[in-house]
């Protein structure tokens, strides 16, 4: 349906007519259709049941955590839509789309696809069992891409890799050279701010994201009243963040939150609007601080959190020694 032209698409979550679906599958259903611009459970069962994200207590963790997940990818996916809404290029999209000369990503087996150009997802879609607990995933040549659940543990594009899998389970990818936008503020889509924008970043490349945003309801759009942030990451041993602004519209943003991978180095330093920001070296101080960066050793980001940037956001991996690593 995506790559016909019809972009806000979605499936009724658990099926439409027949009997009720069991419980696992049901959840699969539901973690696919979180990345479904149209999510919605809606049925009309024979067996006297209605489908509905709660009916069945052994899942409902996860069910809610499924959701949660939508929530929180909410800037993502209204980005994705305002660009279908200029190129038709659609929200979820075969692997080919993005990566037409890797022959492999043509096969009907690998059952994955892009969530916009920078998230590869690879739900689980069949039930678990001891001979079944474990995902594989065929990940495109052209390439690197990290786990995003799993420290962003790093893989090289053209093979095909084999994850273990539990209920909880939604394998998500992030690309080399991709930006991806989350927050934790959206609870209740039509009243809640998005006021702290989380921004996950790879930068093996160049690459630009439109961060798109309106009133949500209204027309006032066509008039000029939206907001449109492109989001410039430049690559190499100084990676240039840019931000450069369109449209009439305030949004509510006030603070990034940034995760850079950064597998080789740790940063050297990090400046905001042309001013250096203060590094530390203690994760609790960092937690603590309201500006500042902090290199995770764990999953290897570069953490930096700041208010909103006029301009731009610089981190150096420069070559530096001992003196340059003082903490302030």
């Amino acid at each position: 349906m995506g790559i016909s032209g019809c972009a806000n698409m979605g499936c009724d979550i658990g099926g439409f007519v027949g009997g009720a679906p069991e419980s696992e599958l049901l959840l699969r259903w539901i973690q696919n259709g979180i990345f479904q611009p149209r999510f919605t459970l809606n049925s009309a069962n024979n067996d006297n049941t209605v489908t509905q994200p709660y009916m069945y207590e052994e899942i409902l963790k996860y069910v809610q955590d499924a959701f949660n997940l939508r929530y929180k990818m909410l800037p993502y996916l209204y980005s994705l839509m305002y660009e279908a809404s200029v190129n038709g290029l659609p929200v979820m999209r075969p692997l080919f789309m993005e990566f037409p000369d890797d022959i492999k990503t043509y096969s009907d087996k690998n059952l994955t696809f892009m969530f916009g150009r920078s998230v590869l997802v690879a739900n689980v879609i069949e039930k678990m069992n001891k001979n079944s607990d474990y995902r594989e995933i065929y990940l495109p040549a052209g390439s690197t891409w990290y786990d995003i659940n799993n420290n962003f543990a790093e893989y090289s594009g053209g093979q095909v890799i084999k994850i273990p899998v539990e209920l909880s389970s939604v394998p998500m990818f992030l690309r080399g050279d991709g930006i991806f936008i989350t927050s934790e503020d959206v609870k209740r889509i039509l009243f809640d701010e998005i006021k702290n924008l989380n921004l996950t970043i790879s930068a093996e490349r160049d690459n630009e994201f439109t961060f798109y945003d309106d009133d949500g309801h209204s027309e006032d759009y066509k008039n000029g009243m939206y907001s449109k942030i492109k989001i410039s990451v430049k690559s190499g041993e100084r990676k240039i963040i840019k931000f450069t602004r369109e449209g009439n519209y305030k949004n509510s943003i006030e603070r990034i939150n940034l995760k850079f991978v950064s597998k080789l180095k740790g940063a050297y330093w990090v400046s905001v609007d042309g001013k250096k920001i203060a590094r530390y070296l203690v994760r609790d101080k960092f937690d603590e601080s309201s500006e500042g960066w902090y290199y995770n050793l764990s999953d290897r980001t570069i953490c930096v959190k700041c208010a909103m940037p006029e301009n731009e956001i610089i981190i150096s991996t420069e070559k530096f020694d001992l003196i340059g690593m003082t903490e302030e």
